[in-house]
């Protein structure tokens, strides 16, 4: 005698299955309330769509509902914790059931035999199909009985699928529906399915792959670990420091996302609002931002962006790190041409330094009508005495810079800038 019984799961993704205990609730208090209800039942040739759901809560007897809830219990909550959306997963339940009644339908309409049916199971192997594609590696307890070989055993899910649905079909092509079983709805149940995970779920399957796998290998060291001195006890904390690692990381895409979509919908000022709320904890970690900055500049140009590259300059300039920033303002400007700075102190001396690096234009454009963009609070003609050198010995824009030479000489000036005025002047004559 071969007997095998999944009852259980090793894998724990987080979350609460409710929509299992619900479902496991419902079944138990409709079989206590109508056992074997022909009101409940699913008459294939009605077609009736409330009934294909009522059968699939109903059952004929204890034992039909206990072997059903078990196996249902074995894969549901962890299938639903891997969907980790309620709505979503009541609608494949809901499909599976609507598909393997239907199935059953065709069947009975294709052989004259219009049966009556209720059952979860249909459901069940419809979860077991779902499984074997979402999450064909996450290990089923099962308990295993063969002659005088009685263990709970840990068999991949894809192998219990494959196992359980076989078996259906090799007793469906032996003995018909003369035992009593409905088999077109557990192959059309399982089926289904693993097509719903097919064709709906592609890109559900690879978002969360590393967080099965990262839970699969935490189980499995689990089931290894059998003492303190373990060498599985230290693969544990390595997977849990991982798969925190990896939640930080989704976190980061999400917020990333949401960025992404308000700067989309040039709702730039709560894409700010969200950068800069927790400036005050990463304004030390600049790489942060770099990274932000990285990012948004593949989404193209964008008032955010300009804000960002802000941040990120004044943090480099306050530490005295100035090519990095020197470098942010370049792409900044390239952007805006009248890009500004966050602080009017700075723009003298990162000017200076991007013309130690020999970045003539981007120093003209950090200084040109310094007077206008930053107003008083600015060192208004130090930036246009830089703005004068720049255009006449770097730039060779000399008539630019007798323009901005002669506006000086008309306007009274501090003396101390009156030798350097003059002596511009003179080499512009």
């Amino acid at each position: 005698m071969f007997i095998a019984i999944p009852y259980s799961t090793t894998l724990q993704l987080g979350g609460r299955p409710y929509i299992t205990w619900t479902v496991l609730a419902i079944c138990l208090l409709v079989h206590l309330l109508a056992p074997s209800s022909p009101a409940l039942m699913y008459y294939p040739d009605t077609w009736n769509p409330i009934k294909m759901l009522t059968a699939s809560v109903a059952h004929g007897d204890w034992m039909h509902i206990i072997f059903n809830l078990i196996f249902f219990y074995a894969f549901s909550p962890m299938l639903e914790m891997a969907i980790a959306n309620a709505k979503r997963y009541v609608l494949v339940l809901t499909a599976i059931a609507f598909t393997e009644s239907i199935t059953y339908s065709v069947f009975s309409l294709i052989t004259g035999e219009y049966i009556p049916t209720l059952g979860l199971s249909g459901v069940v192997f419809g979860v077991i199909g779902f499984s074997a594609y979402l999450i064909p590696r996450a290990r089923v307890v099962t308990f295993v009985w063969f002659l005088s070989f009685a263990r709970n055993v840990h068999i991949p899910a894809w192998v219990l699928a494959a196992w359980f649905i076989g078996e259906d079909i090799l007793d469906m092509y032996e003995h018909g529906m003369s035992t009593g079983i409905n088999f077109i709805s557990h192959i059309s149940g399982g089926l289904a399915g693993y097509m719903i995970g097919y064709f709906f779920f592609r890109d559900h399957k690879n978002d969360i792959k590393d967080e099965v796998d990262d839970a699969i290998e935490y189980a499995r060291s689990i089931q290894q670990d059998t003492g303190i001195a373990s060498s599985y006890a230290g693969d544990r904390h390595r997977l849990e420091n991982e798969a925190l690692e990896r939640e930080a990381k989704r976190d980061h895409e999400r917020y990333m996302s949401r960025i992404y979509n308000y700067v989309q919908a040039t709702r730039d000022s709560d894409a700010l609002m969200l950068i800069l709320e927790d400036y005050e904890i990463q304004q030390h970690s600049i790489e942060i931002y770099h990274e932000l900055f990285d990012r948004m500049l593949q989404w193209g140009p964008s008032r955010a962006l300009l804000c960002t590259g802000k941040l990120i300059i004044d943090s480099h300039m306050h530490n005295r790190q100035y090519s990095a920033a020197t470098n942010i303002a370049k792409q900044c400007h390239t952007i805006a041409p009248d890009f500004v700075l966050a602080d009017c102190l700075h723009v003298l001396v990162l000017a200076k330094h991007a013309m130690t690096v020999n970045e003539y234009e981007l120093a003209w454009r950090i200084v040109r009508n310094a007077g206008e963009r930053y107003g008083n609070i600015t060192d208004t003609i130090c930036c246009a005495l830089l703005e004068v050198e720049l255009l006449s010995m770097h730039l060779g824009k000399q008539g630019e810079a007798r323009e901005l030479i002669t506006q000086l000489l008309a306007h009274q000036q501090p003396r101390e800038y009156h030798a350097k005025i003059l002596t511009l002047a003179r080499a512009l004559q």
